[in-house]
């Protein structure tokens, strides 16, 4: 007795013949990747935009100076801002006495000024125009009355190109304090107290050169021109 009947076999043939029929067709299409849970497509992340950061469209948006009083001083969000020029000393040129006389002042003056103060030293470009314009005559004088050979215009020369020099690599130093207080009561009283134990100049500095001077605290590459 036959394990497999007739026509079953017959059936399994068949359908193997149909498969194969089914691959032939088949051959000339793309294959397909086969799918599975790591071969799932994935959405493509798209960067993150970074959020721009807010600017400050004015000066009063990154200050708190409000407006400038009638004697000068500037007028902040609680309270009030001034400064005043110090005289200073080259310590290289003066007697050991008034070097000693200069250290103690100022030794003084920290001890009894407990409050806030900011010193500051600025670099002013120093001018020799004037000096300048002044050679240039004396130069125009002499050759007008004895010629370009008169010996002393090799001299002269000298010292305008001195004078170019000294502009354009040298400068003059100017310094600072600035004090701030919360009423005016209080804004007297640390002047006065600032005035007696600094070395201060008498006369008070321009509003225009305290412009200046807070122009340049707030763009470090500027150039400060008003002395």
């Amino acid at each position: 007795m036959a394990i497999f009947d007739q026509e079953d076999l017959i059936r399994q043939d068949a359908e193997k013949m149909r498969r194969k029929q089914y691959v032939y067709a088949n051959d000339n299409e793309e294959p397909t990747k086969e799918k599975t849970f790591f071969s799932s497509k994935r959405k493509e992340k798209k960067p993150k935009l970074k959020k721009a950061r807010k600017v400050a469209k004015t000066f009063l948006d990154i200050t708190s100076i409000r407006d400038i009083a009638e004697n000068g001083a500037f007028i902040l969000e609680n309270g009030f801002m001034d400064m005043e020029q110090i005289q200073s000393s080259d310590l290289k040129y003066v007697s050991e006495g008034e070097a000693e006389a200069l250290i103690d002042r100022l030794s003084t003056f920290f001890k009894l000024y407990k409050y806030d103060f900011i010193f500051m030293g600025m670099n002013y470009p120093t001018y020799t125009s004037t000096q300048q314009q002044y050679w240039h005559t004396i130069l125009k004088k002499k050759r007008k009355e004895f010629g370009n050979d008169y010996f002393l215009i090799p001299s002269i020369k000298q010292k305008i190109q001195k004078l170019i020099d000294v502009e354009k690599e040298d400068s003059d130093q100017e310094y600072y304090i600035i004090y701030f207080a919360v009423d005016e009561k209080d804004y007297k009283e640390k002047q006065k107290l600032i005035r007696q134990h600094l070395n201060v100049k008498r006369e008070s500095i321009s509003i225009d050169k305290k412009m200046d001077i807070l122009f340049k605290i707030y763009n470090q590459n500027s150039k400060i021109m008003n002395r």
